[in-house]
């Protein structure tokens, strides 16, 4: 799947079921157990925060190590704050603005809008490894399920 692209809802629809179904085989888990369930005794993320994942892994590469991605750079590029308010310290992607619908979806700004919602303790962190892990916890942490977490 590439990941530049945001996929159609109805194909997404059919990843997850066959996402969901290999952690329930995995897990050896009966029909009736919560696909959360199965994905957290795997480590795995739920299928559009694993999409997710990657898009901003790609971002992190872009924006830190620019010579590895250079096709990349040309599509995200960082925002550089004229004015000196709060988030000036925190890295942060230009979005730009769409002029039709079809273009929301795209790479560039599906990107920007994921990584400038993360906190700056996440984005500013240089080591990719240590980015990922940080990105993994925070994005599993996020979206918990309300069936398994009531609050």
């Amino acid at each position: 799947m590439s990941y530049l692209y945001q996929p159609v809802k109805k194909n997404l629809n059919k990843l997850v079921i066959s996402y969901n179904s290999i952690a329930r085989f995995a897990t050896g888990s009966p029909f009736r157990t919560h696909h959360c369930i199965n994905l957290r005794q795997l480590g795995w993320l739920e299928l559009p925060n694993q999409i997710i994942l990657q898009q901003l892994v790609i971002a992190h590469k872009t924006l830190y190590q620019p010579t590895k991605t250079p096709i990349l750079t040309s599509l995200i590029t960082p925002y550089h704050n004229l004015k000196h308010l709060c988030f000036s310290n925190k890295l942060l992607i230009n979005i730009t603005t769409p002029k039709n619908t079809a273009v929301d979806g795209l790479f560039s700004n599906s990107v920007g809008k994921h990584w400038n919602d993360l906190p700056a303790d996440i984005t500013s962190l240089a080591s990719l490894p240590i980015f990922k892990k940080n990105l993994k916890l925070y994005l599993n942490n996020k979206w918990l399920c309300p069936c398994i977490n009531p609050d």
